[in-house]
């Protein structure tokens, strides 16, 4: 049983929640002009453990990778007890998106619902190229950006922060074929044709090279609505940092060896992204931005 539960806990894939996907709920975060609150920690721990690391371990309980995926090298075999101890992590989470308002909560069901669509056997949009960028885009994009935004019980997402959302998801589903790029055999052993099992590396470059540029420019332009120094040196820090991801994608050739390369560029770009993100809140928590 212990080996179990090691199983399921490497599975919620922690670090890469917070290291990776974070970066939406804290962008919706910053659009809030959000305080030093319980409301956005508990929030935030709701999201990236309860929510993202439960459809986690449900999309690994169905794919039973054995080679490497995102965040772990050498996944563990999920027991059966894991598939609903999934559920109950997801439920746990949208019980406390509900405690905040009815919008955060149908924003958190549809996320669960996106992921389910993405990984679960009778739709498995994985294996639906086009489909799997749509999932991941709503889900994980737009789904975490909101969720950060409403997290302390607001009732409505003004324009700005649709456009804030929707550049996020791009700049999140602009690299998520490259995240394929060392799954493509045991894809296609499980008949999954993922976006860069379709498309190949120039795939994985077109995707990158339009979605990319487009996420930034969008981000930048809502971000200038808070402070129009803010929008600028974000299209700069992210100008920078796009061309460095894409010297590195320039050069895969859709390989197992690739993962730590691949997982070091995210853990760096993410990093980056984080970073800016955590100094405008604290600008923001000292009174340095202009008044809201």
């Amino acid at each position: 049983m212990g080996f179990e539960i090691k199983s399921f806990l490497s599975h919620l894939r922690l670090h890469y929640q917070f290291l990776i996907l974070s970066g939406a709920f804290v962008s919706g975060a910053v659009f809030a002009r959000a305080p030093c609150s319980s409301a956005l920690l508990i929030q935030f721990l709701s999201v990236h453990v309860l929510l993202f690391g439960g459809v986690t371990v449900y999309n690994s309980y169905w794919d039973k990778d054995t080679g490497p995926i995102g965040g772990l090298r050498a996944p563990l075999p999920l027991a059966a007890w894991t598939l609903p101890a999934s559920w109950v992590f997801q439920a746990v989470g949208l019980s406390l998106a509900l405690r905040v308002s009815a919008i955060s909560a149908s924003v958190h069901a549809i996320s669960m619902l996106f992921f389910w669509l993405y990984s679960g056997p009778r739709a498995r949009w994985k294996g639906r190229p086009w489909l799997s960028l749509v999932a991941i885009g709503i889900s994980t994009g737009v789904g975490g950006f909101l969720l950060g935004y409403l997290h302390d019980g607001r009732k409505a997402v003004p324009l700005v922060c649709w456009a804030g959302a929707i550049g996020v998801a791009c700049l999140i589903v602009s690299l998520f074929p490259m995240s394929q790029a060392f799954q493509v055999e045991e894809d296609l052993e499980r008949r999954d044709l993922t976006f860069t099992a379709r498309y190949g590396l120039a795939g994985v470059k077109r995707c990158y090279a339009i979605l990319f540029p487009l996420g930034v420019a969008v981000l930048a332009a809502a971000m200038a609505s808070l402070d129009a120094r803010l929008g600028g040196v974000f299209l700069v820090l992210g100008a920078t940092s796009g061309l460095g991801v894409w010297r590195v994608i320039r050069g895969l050739r859709m390989a197992p060896g690739e993962y730590g390369r691949i997982m070091a560029v995210k853990y760096v770009s993410s990093g980056l992204f984080l970073g800016f993100l955590g100094a405008v809140l604290v600008l923001e928590w000292l009174g340095a931005l202009p008044g809201k």
